[in-house]
């Protein structure tokens, strides 16, 4: 029997305007959102329009949620036209999601914390992820702003009900007594966070998890424009596996062109018209709407999360 096709929806975290049901801005002004392209008349869909400094344009039609579920099938970092991307594959009964997120220090240390802090349990685990984020403050409680007066704003991606493999306070040992600190540097007479380091660490987990996730059946590769499943990466020693799974799935994934708490699971897409499910196309490079950048030049205050132990029975 022909299986069927699922349909791939493309997320990304965006900071919305925070509104009643009368339509009214809050006292938190934004929130934290997943987004996703959608065609005009999808239920509960707003079109975005707009130019960012460079000149860039955009107008198109995009539906938010306030969480993306599913099981893990995949995550790696992509080369883009829009700079280096994270990329996680979530898979339920309905759709797989793909979220998108821009390489950052911040995003990659949680989504890695995450993980480990799931174990062997990250091939079964449905997990369901969502996007914080709220104003920075200093010591005193006050709002830290940029030159211009903006507030500055702090995100983190939360992963519910998922124990963290480090709380904050443990990661500030950990990171200092293995020379994994951000290192302040002065750069055309501004200050920078070197956070090379950390990243690092990180980036050795997540290709620890990608020859974890690789073991299992449910594995889903998609690695076109990886750092890692590439002939210099450091997956490279398992191109032929990868190439042979991707081949075997690539045509059970159809991906796109280009008040109440609602989820990934809650909203229904129809498919756009003219496309042929016999065919696939590959995903089309990640789009950008908000014309700024999230400022992350301070550690955060992550969520607690479990107690740290004896790595040596962790898969990854």
């Amino acid at each position: 029997m022909q299986q069927q096709v699922k349909q791939v929806i493309i997320w990304e975290p965006k900071r919305a305007a925070d509104l009643t049901p009368q339509g009214k801005p809050t006292k938190r002004e934004f929130v934290g959102k997943f987004r996703t392209k959608v065609q005009q008349g999808t239920p509960n869909a707003q079109r975005h329009t707009g130019e960012n400094q460079a000149g860039r344009k955009w107008d198109f039609w995009g539906l938010d949620v306030d969480s993306v579920s599913g099981v893990v099938r995949w995550i790696d970092v992509r080369t883009t036209d829009f700079g280096p991307k994270i990329v996680l594959f979530l898979e339920t009964d309905k759709r797989l999601n793909q979220i998108t997120f821009d390489y950052d220090v911040t995003i990659l240390h949680d989504i890695m914390n995450a993980f480990l802090g799931l174990g062997k349990d990250l091939a079964t685990a449905h997990i369901n992820v969502s996007y914080w984020i709220r104003k920075k403050t200093n010591k005193d409680g006050t709002i830290k702003t940029d030159k211009d007066g903006k507030p500055l704003w702090a995100r983190n991606i939360t992963f519910r009900d998922v124990p963290n493999r480090f709380t904050f306070d443990e990661w500030k040992a950990f990171a200092a007594e293995n020379g994994l600190e951000w290192v302040q540097t002065e750069k055309n007479f501004k200050k920078e966070w070197n956070t090379d380091a950390e990243c690092a660490f990180w980036m050795e987990k997540l290709v620890a998890v990608q020859r974890f996730l690789l073991k299992t059946e449910t594995c889903l590769p998609f690695t076109w424009n990886s750092v890692t499943a590439c002939e210099t990466g450091a997956l490279k020693d398992l191109l032929p596996q990868i190439n042979s799974v991707y081949d075997s799935i690539k045509p059970l994934y159809l991906f796109p062109f280009g008040g109440s708490r609602t989820t990934s699971e809650n909203v229904e897409f129809a498919p756009p018209a003219g496309y042929d499910a016999t065919n696939q196309a590959h995903a089309a490079n990640p789009f950008d709407t908000s014309g700024e950048a999230f400022p992350t030049t301070d550690l955060t205050d992550h969520e607690k999360g479990a107690e740290p132990g004896d790595d040596s029975d962790l898969p990854f």
